[in-house]
């Protein structure tokens, strides 16, 4: 049996890392070989081993994000990775010797950039965000990265990392996997990896559990109110990190029409506490973190439109499992958001950045009733892990033929 060994930061720190588990996870319930190494392993899983010199990645990250930020001509604020110190994962993995190796979110300074090309192992790479083939930077302020950083400056930390890439990476080619059409069209026109063999495969969930279920029950357990349309906003640090669009998302409450007001009610998660008020003039309820994907697929459930007002974004976890849950969504056409919402059925994309035709969208999913049990089916037939990892096995078979046609 062929055996995988996919790589991330962590298990459950951030979007990238639940997504890699739950690849992991579907793989190993079709009864593939799969197992996840990471530098912080957060949950008690069996199949995810802790590995390298988590003290060793945590001094390089105090390093790197001074130097990111001093080195940085634009958006300074901006996530950065340098990949400068060794961590110990290349030979961790080089240890375990399996036939393919799965990369996966490796910023915050998890890797060195000659250590991802080191271990001699057949191997693809997931991008979850732009990393793998800009400079340092994690989502990419400019085009740059399509012309090598051509005429940059002498401390330019962007162009010197791309740099450093370009010599460490020379002659190494994993098969790119891009989980969003956007994220593969960015990386087709990169000056690192556009001659890579690149794949557009999207992250999985499960279906069991994302499934919808009765919103009135679902509002009762949670505390939500029974008589307004919910809509519903969910992030990671959503409502502080200017990439995901709260401040849009509260311009566009506020063109909404006032009779709304008494209509909709704003529901959001990811927040530290729980706490209830008015928020752009709107009942908000902030829901505070959940512990389980049952408890966030009950959450979906009681909404009647989940919003994305993200500004950059590949194929967020969250309109996925909301999706998933039979929950149509609202976004501004921007990244990968046309491969959720890839039919009006699904949700309606708005031009970036029209708060007005946004709040019109919100006011519209949010009181129109639709099918949410065909909602779930399509997201289903995309997202759905048999779907998944019969796309992935078939990237690792090939990697595995080419190997031996090789040697």
């Amino acid at each position: 049996m062929v055996s995988i060994l996919h790589i991330s930061h962590s298990d459950e720190a951030g979007g990238a890392a639940i997504a890699a588990r739950r690849m992991v996870e579907a793989q190993r319930a079709q009864g593939l070989d799969a197992r996840m190494l990471v530098i912080e392993r957060k949950g008690q899983r069996d199949f995810v081993e802790q590995a390298g010199n988590p003290g060793r990645v945590r001094l390089a990250r105090m390093a790197a994000k001074r130097i990111a930020r001093l080195g940085a001509r634009k958006d300074k604020d901006g996530m950065r990775s340098l990949g400068f110190i060794a961590s110990g994962l290349g030979a961790a993995i080089r240890d375990r010797s399996p036939d393919v190796v799965h990369w996966h979110w490796v910023g915050v300074e998890s890797v060195s950039l000659a250590e991802m090309a080191s271990t001699g192992i057949p191997c693809a790479w997931t991008c979850h965000d732009q990393w793998a083939f800009c400079g340092a930077e994690h989502y990419a302020p400019d085009r740059r990265f399509e012309t090598g950083y051509a005429g940059a400056g002498s401390f330019d930390i962007d162009a010197m990392t791309f740099r450093r890439k370009h010599a460490a990476w020379t002659g190494w080619r994993p098969t790119l996997i891009a989980p969003s059409e956007w994220m593969a069209k960015e990386a087709h026109s990169s000056a690192l990896f556009g001659d890579a063999p690149i794949v557009t495969i999207p992250n999985t969930v499960s279906t069991a559990i994302f499934v919808p279920s009765d919103k009135q029950e679902a509002r009762v357990g949670l505390g939500l109110p029974a008589d307004r349309k919910i809509v519903l906003f969910g992030a990671d640090s959503g409502t502080v990190d200017p990439r995901k669009g709260f401040d849009l998302l509260m311009a566009a409450l506020k063109t909404m029409p006032e009779p709304s007001r008494e209509q909709i009610a704003l529901a959001t998660f990811g927040g530290s506490v729980r706490a209830s008020g008015k928020m752009a003039g709107f009942d908000h309820i902030e829901l505070g973190r959940f512990n389980s994907d049952e408890d966030v697929a009950q959450l979906y459930s009681a909404a009647d439109v989940f919003v994305a007002p993200s500004r950059q974004d590949n194929l967020p976890n969250t309109m996925v499992e909301a999706q998933t849950c039979g929950l149509r969504s609202v976004a501004f056409d921007i990244g990968g958001m046309g491969d959720i919402i890839a039919s009006p059925e699904l949700g309606e994309l708005v031009q970036p950045f029209d708060v007005g035709a946004f709040g019109a969208a919100i006011l519209s999913a949010a009181t129109t009733e639709y099918d949410r049990g065909a909602v779930h089916r399509r997201a289903a037939e995309r997202f759905g892990a048999e779907t998944v990892v019969r796309q992935c096995t078939a990237v690792y078979d090939r990697l595995i033929a080419e190997r031996s046609a090789a040697s």
